[in-house]
């Protein structure tokens, strides 16, 4: 594999609380706006995105005894960038407003806020 063992995409993230809110960040760097997509089931939300290639035509080079990789001319030696599809679930406290999430997509990171439900508890 071109891939350095261990190597996957890691949707890296935090939750975070605030007196009337909950806000997760989660980076998706390098993923277009279009190919996020967010669900909310209960208190679970799970972020899906592709992160297509930037070069077309990937094959691999017949004959050779390593795994090196060509797009057009071009011979990857290694690969550490991870394309594909992608998901993630995160459990959210039970008094965050899920049917009021708010989100936005920043400088590869999406925000997402839920507000916390007036009366109820965290747990």
């Amino acid at each position: 594999s071109l891939y350095p063992a261990g190597v996957r995409f890691n949707m890296r993230s935090d939750l975070h609380e605030k007196d009337d809110c909950y806000c997760l960040s989660v980076e998706l760097p390098g993923i277009r706006k279009e190919d996020i997509e967010v669900s909310i089931e209960n208190d679970n939300v799970t972020i899906s995105a592709t992160k297509n290639e930037c070069c077309e035509d990937i094959v691999t080079k017949k004959g050779s005894s390593s795994s090196q990789v060509s797009t057009d001319n071009n011979w990857y030696h290694f690969r550490e960038r991870q394309y594909g599809r992608f998901q993630r679930t995160f459990k959210l406290p039970s008094n965050a407003d899920v049917n009021k999430a708010v989100a936005k997509n920043e400088n590869g990171t999406l925000l997402l806020q839920f507000p916390k439900i007036v009366g109820s508890s965290t747990h």
